[in-house]
C-alpha cells in the first residue's frame, strides 16, 4: 500500500535573503491549499494569494531564520 496516498504533495521554498512583507513566486500553476513555515510545530497557516501566474506568501507574521526560512506549500494532488 502507498503510505502517501491521500496526503497533499509538498513544495518547499528556501529563503536565504528574505523580502520585506511577502514572497512572490512566479510560475506556480498548482492549486496551493496551505502554506506554513517549516519548523512551526503548530503549522500556523500563512496568508497566500494569487495574481495571474504569481503566488504570493505573506511573511509578515513570522520571525526570520538567521540562516534560511523554509516555507512549505501543500498542493492538491487532484
Amino acid at each position: 500500500a502507498d503510505e502517501t496516498a491521500g496526503q497533499p504533495a509538498k513544495i518547499y521554498l528556501l529563503i536565504f535573503k528574505r523580502p520585506a512583507g511577502q514572497l512572490d513566486v512566479p510560475g506556480v500553476k498548482s492549486k496551493i491549499s496551505r502554506a506554513y513555515r517549516l519548523g512551526d510545530t503548530e503549522r500556523k497557516p500563512l496568508k497566500i494569494s494569487r495574481n495571474e501566474g504569481t503566488l504570493s506568501v505573506d511573511l509578515a507574521d513570522i520571525e526570520p531564520d538567521p540562516i534560511a526560512t523554509v516555507i512549505c506549500l501543500e498542493r492538491d494532488t487532484d
